[in-house]
């Protein structure tokens, strides 16, 4: 990543300074690359991806769209409220909160939910725990 692209992630997202290294941006970028195969380029185009939730926001929505077949960018996954992501999937809300339920029942597998219409915060950081900028 060039200094310029990093320049353009604070601009975009500033809390991006106050977070945990070890953490936050850490896990999430092996989240990143290990579990949904994008890049980098993926968050330059897309900081606030670091702003949610790992298991309430970014998992769930991620193992929706394994379950149903569906790829999509970042910002397509995370922003929309878990109605409109459901619908944007052609799912109803009902389907997408009995999935992110059985989630939660089974410690994020894939057949699971929770309901969190989380967006990412400002200036939260290093005493949260780990994984998480905010619940």
């Amino acid at each position: 990543m060039s200094q310029a692209d990093f320049a353009r992630m604070v601009n975009v997202f500033p809390p991006i300074l106050t977070l945990n290294l070890e953490l936050n941006v850490k896990p999430k970028m092996q989240y990143l690359d290990q579990e949904l195969g994008m890049c980098v380029q993926d968050v330059i185009a897309f900081p606030a991806y670091f702003g949610y939730s790992m298991h309430h926001r970014i998992a769930p929505r991620h193992r929706f769209l394994e379950h149903v077949g569906l790829r999509r960018s970042l910002s397509a996954m995370l922003c929309p409220s878990d109605a409109r992501f459901a619908e944007s999937v052609h799912r109803t809300l009902s389907d997408f909160l009995i999935f992110r339920t059985g989630m939660d029942a089974t410690h994020l597998s894939p057949e699971g939910g929770n309901n969190c219409n989380e967006k990412p915060e400002a200036g939260l950081g290093n005493h949260l725990p780990p994984n998480e900028i905010h619940e």
